[in-house]
């Protein structure tokens, strides 16, 4: 990726002042793309890390507080999937399991749709934009949508530790 920025930058600067100018649009195009590619999935993973921390969390309280006639005892083979292995979507199902807060696992999944969008897709597609101004047009269009997904993957990182708060509130208490 960051060839492309290179090669276009580093062209020696024999251009007409409209080429150059469609150099740099080319060029801001290319960096702005990468930025937010980046920026959105920074924020989709600190929501994957909070999960994990409200999940482990919970599951303390629930252990600690299950009455002696029933037992909570999450395998630790459950517990190593939890921390290591399950992704955005598995995270939620098991948070959902837990939480009285469906309206916001609802809006995350909802989300998920893009953040797997850019987990699995954004690399590639970046790499089908020709360094042209048309493929440079094409990335300010995803780099718009990606910059929105960025800012919803950010909002729904707050809401969720507003319940993460509440979860160790009772933590604190129980365990």
């Amino acid at each position: 990726m960051l060839l492309r920025i290179g090669v276009i930058a580093n062209t020696e600067p024999k251009y007409s002042h409209m080429e150059n100018t469609e150099s740099n649009f080319i060029q801001n195009a290319d960096r702005n793309y990468i930025s937010a590619v980046f920026e959105a999935l920074m924020n989709f993973q600190a929501i994957e890390d909070l999960l994990k921390e409200s999940i482990l969390s919970s599951y303390e309280i629930l252990a600690k507080t299950t009455p002696p006639e029933l037992e909570f005892r999450p395998s630790t083979k459950d517990i190593k999937r939890i921390k290591s292995n399950l992704g955005l979507g598995g995270l939620l199902n098991k948070f959902e399991e837990l939480t009285p807060n469906k309206e916001l696992c609802k809006k995350i999944r909802g989300a998920s749709i893009i953040r797997n969008e850019l987990a699995h897709k954004a690399a590639a597609n970046y790499l089908k934009f020709t360094p042209s101004n048309n493929g440079a047009q094409q990335a300010v269009l995803e780099t718009k949508k990606y910059d929105d997904a960025s800012k919803l993957a950010n909002s729904l990182y707050y809401e969720l530790n507003d319940v993460y708060e509440k979860i160790m509130l009772v933590h604190g208490e129980k365990v």
